[in-house]
């Protein structure tokens, strides 16, 4: 995707699995060449491989496809120990990757539900209220519904693991409409938090006539192999609606009702196109 070779062809990759002990690569590379179609069907023109018999190639350069890039980069990153937590260096300014993913996906739920959407997590941007009990009550009104009796007694609650609230709004303005809450995990133990975010807690800090929908978003791509098939399904239970990688590119990049490419704002395509270099740079040497 970063590098300077444009494709990779399937004797590479076997030569490469031989490497690494691979008893048979051959078929191994048949299951990547199976998954790489996948993907390619469930992203659709956001996709940025293109899969022949014997080769795989980049259909671009990496900015043509910043939604599938930018997760892409985060996802890689996580997984060396150059990894830190905290801000990118971009050419003009420090920006926290975990904000624009979130930032994304308020965009991606927008286009999948032709609704509106908002970041919650903390710290959190104008014009959502940073103190939580205002960001709480800012949400409310937003949505028009009715905000609820019980406060948060933390010390500190932040946003209580709650990310983006996204809904579908009738122009009637009365309680009662479709509104997802959406958790977001960048780090590769994303595993670990598909249960904190308590919809039903939700319903006592809104007074929302019936609980929301949950969603969980990350920038990974949950496997459908043969000794994973049920791991999409589990995840799904406990988390929501799963927006891995492969969704929120479909998201991004799909056509809208008016027949249009949907594609993020300026600004949120800006931040994601200047963090990828960044975090590019972090990874080892690219041949």
């Amino acid at each position: 995707m970063f590098g300077r070779r444009r494709g990779l062809s399937r004797s590479d990759i076997e030569d490469a699995l031989s490497d690494h002990a691979e008893e048979i690569p051959e078929e191994k590379t048949a299951d990547i060449w199976e998954e790489l179609d996948r993907r390619k069907e469930y992203c659709g023109e956001g996709y940025p491989f293109e899969c022949g018999i014997g080769r795989m190639t980049r259909r671009g350069k990496w900015i043509d496809f910043v939604p599938y890039a930018f997760q892409l980069s985060i996802a890689c990153a996580r997984h060396y120990s150059v990894w830190t937590d905290g801000p990118v260096r971009t050419d003009t300014e420090e920006v926290y990757p975990e904000r624009v993913f979130g930032h994304a996906v308020v965009l991606a739920l927008e286009s999948y539900l032709d609704g509106r959407a908002i970041r919650f997590d903390s710290p959190r941007s104008l014009p959502v209220p940073g103190p939580y009990d205002e960001a709480v009550g800012f949400v409310a009104r937003e949505i028009c519904e009715d905000l609820g009796r019980v406060p948060s007694y933390r010390d500190d609650p932040k946003d209580e693991h709650l990310d983006v609230v996204a809904w579908v709004p009738f122009s009637d303005s009365r309680a009662g409409k479709l509104i997802v809450l959406a958790q977001c995990a960048t780090g590769s133990r994303w595993m670990d938090k598909i249960t904190e975010l308590d919809v039903h807690a939700w319903a006592k800090y809104v007074d929302w006539p019936r609980d929301p929908l949950k969603a969980f978003a990350i920038p990974f791509v949950v496997p459908e192999a043969d000794d994973d098939s049920d791991m999409w399904r589990y995840v799904s239970v406990h988390a929501g609606i799963l927006l891995d990688r492969l969704r929120l590119t479909s998201c991004l990049t799909r056509r809208s009702r008016q027949g249009g490419t949907y594609s993020p704002v300026a600004e949120v395509d800006e931040q994601m196109s200047h963090v990828v270099p960044a975090l590019v740079s972090r990874l080892p040497e690219l041949a």
